[in-house]
């Protein structure tokens, strides 16, 4: 949304160059800024390198037609320097970005170059630009790890383009197939650069110089746009931000010769009416090109009272899957921790509020994978594994995770690191949960001698719940034997929690299905690993913030809670039989070391 406002900003500024009426200026910024923050366009409402780019690049056209930072010579001086080095920030960012940055480069030295005093200006221009594009490598060589930033920016970005095996001909060949594309599925941009074209040619004799260079420069922009997407080879839609920054410079400009500016005699008239336009616009683009997100986000703000309770409100609309493979993980690791994960989504760190445990997030790294284009270990850097053990030895991830959608591959590193110091946990719908081992064999071994036990048979008739554990922090290992053959027979595991905002959190055991239910609705479900018929036996884990339940020696389900207490146990639909009760206190679980948490 800043990005927006900033790139909204930048329009706004460029519109009163060209003297266009103040209700058509905020208009078009309105226009702008929602298209790229709140639109259904991919590239709206993220943070991407290329949005970043373009805002940098437009930022700085925008400053060379301001007026106040090039008024006399020394400020000019000043001025140039800090807009050659803001575009050698945005290389930096994106190294394909320097085309499109040489354009705004040389627009603003050619508009401003009268009031320029530097002897050489152009060697002072590029030492300013050289000096922002060195400042990340520079500071990397002075942490002694040149070699992983040249790596990834500049060996990475040459591995980009080879990997597409395209020779430069068949590169425009293909650029000019996807230019035919976009603006035969967007025609209205096709009208824009069309009339941008037709008025710059009718009018260019009479424009003064300040203006030729300006709808030149802008010109020269649209085209270094597409000769950087050609050449990055990539034609992701969030990739269309290129051109886009452009394109609405265009439109400024043809609403510049529709819409000129009304001498200050007459403005008074439009004050009124001066926001209609304004609000047509912000209302036709909320209507025909707000994504779903913006209106779930417009009911979501409805119904908001404190940002408490709207954090409150996403954790509870999670998937109960999600939720699921969040309680095993708060098991072992707590909000912001490390995990491993083979993945190449990024919703596998954000949706449980992990962040990776290396600098390798994607497994594409791993395997020489590039983003549209082949795959080859060729294209896997030199110095790769050497970071996954410096990573590996730094983190000590207690947690892995692997998305089922996500192939995997045994023959790396990677999966001989994950076998040695990994064991399966939980196997859910679409993740595979391992834990460390040392840690996973702590809540799956048999308990020590003397432990709690209570022998003597306990019968929980119908209504009677029979408690298990008294405080957090503690394995609980019971036998059920099942006292009816009423089909609709379930036992349920209750879960005391000491807060006014919990849901009545329980895990239903029937004849062939392990559940968890949220105020008496069903959130998830896993079959059992064999039916329960006669008996069962189990281990309950309760954690801090989470509790599992332990058959076979694998997780057969979890379930998120809120400072929980204890846990009982209740049956439906006939009696059950509780043979034996082990308690144990579990200071391995996470955030249980210490005394004040077992309690």
């Amino acid at each position: 949304i800043a990005m927006s406002g900033l790139v909204a900003l930048s329009i706004t500024r460029i519109a009163k160059f060209f003297e266009i009426q103040n209700s058509i200026v905020l208009a078009l910024a309105i226009a702008v800024f929602l298209h790229l923050s709140i639109s259904s366009s991919d590239y709206a409402g993220v943070i991407y390198s290329r949005n970043t780019t373009t805002t940098m690049l437009v930022c700085t056209f925008a400053f060379g037609l301001t007026r106040r930072p090039w008024k006399s010579p020394r400020l000019a001086n000043r001025s140039l320097i800090i807009a050659c080095a803001t575009l050698g920030l945005a290389v930096q960012t994106m190294v394909s970005s320097i085309i499109t940055a040489v354009v705004v480069g040389a627009f603003v030295y050619l508009l401003h170059r009268q009031e320029i005093s530097l002897r050489r200006p152009i060697i002072y221009s590029v030492l300013s630009f050289a000096i922002s594009v060195a400042t990340a490598p520079m500071w990397y060589l002075m942490r002694g790890s040149f070699g992983e930033f040249w790596a990834n920016w500049w060996v990475m970005a040459r591995h980009m383009n080879s990997a597409t095996n395209r020779n430069l001909l068949n590169q425009f060949s293909l650029g000019w197939d996807k230019f035919y594309e976009y603006y035969t599925q967007r025609p209205e941009l096709a009208l824009i650069v069309g009339i941008f074209i037709t008025l710059l040619i009718k009018n260019w004799t009479s424009m003064t110089e300040a203006k030729k260079i300006t709808n030149g420069a802008v010109l020269l922009w649209f085209v270094a746009a597409w000769v950087e997407l050609i050449i990055s080879q990539r034609y992701s839609s969030h990739y269309f931000v290129i051109p886009t920054i452009p394109t609405s410079i265009m439109l400024v400009i043809v609403a510049s010769s529709f819409f000129p500016a009304v001498p200050r005699k007459d403005e008074g008239l439009l004050r009124n009416a001066s926001v209609i336009p304004a609000i047509l616009t912000a209302i036709v683009l909320i209507f025909y090109q707000c994504s779903d997100l913006f209106w779930s986000g417009a009911e979501g703000l409805s119904r908001f009272q404190s940002f408490r309770q709207h954090q409150q409100f996403v954790s509870d609309t999670r998937s109960g899957e999600s939720k699921t493979v969040r309680a095993v993980l708060d098991l072992a690791t707590s909000d912001n921790d490390a995990v491993l994960a083979w993945t190449m989504f990024p919703w596998t760190y954000l949706e449980h509020q992990r962040v990776p445990a290396t600098r390798l997030s994607w497994k594409s790294f791993m395997l020489g994978e590039i983003y549209l284009a082949s795959t080859s270990e060729k294209y896997i850097l030199p110095e790769t594994w050497k970071w996954f053990a410096d990573d590996m030895k730094q983190s000590q991830p207690n947690a892995y995770l692997h998305p089922k959608e996500i192939a995997f591959v045994d023959s790396t590193p990677f999966a001989s690191y994950a076998s040695e110091n990994f064991d399966l946990a939980m196997e859910t719908d679409k993740h595979r949960i391992s834990l460390k081992k040392e840690l996973w064999a702590q809540m799956i071994s048999p308990l020590e001698p003397g432990v709690e036990e209570k022998n003597q048979k306990r019968t929980d008739s119908e209504g009677s719940p029979v408690p298990l554990i008294s405080h957090r922090c503690t394995r609980s290992d019971i036998t059920i034997i099942r006292e009816s053959s009423d089909a609709k027979y379930s036992v349920d595991l209750n879960f005391e929690q000491n807060s006014h905002q919990a849901q009545q959190s329980v895990i239903r055991i029937d004849t062939n299905k392990i559940q968890v239910l949220a105020n008496g609705y069903t959130q998830y479900s896993q079959a059992l690993p064999s039916p329960f018929n006669e008996e069962l036996t189990l281990s309950i884990l309760l954690g801090t913030r989470s509790a599992a339940v332990v058959i076979n020696g694998q997780i057969a389900s979890a379930i998120r809670l809120q400072n929980p207490t204890g846990v009982s146990m209740s049956s439906t639909h006939g009696a059950t039989s509780v043979d034996r009760v082990a308690t144990s206190p579990a200071p391995y679980l996470n955030q249980c070391s210490s005394a004040s948490n077992q309690q």
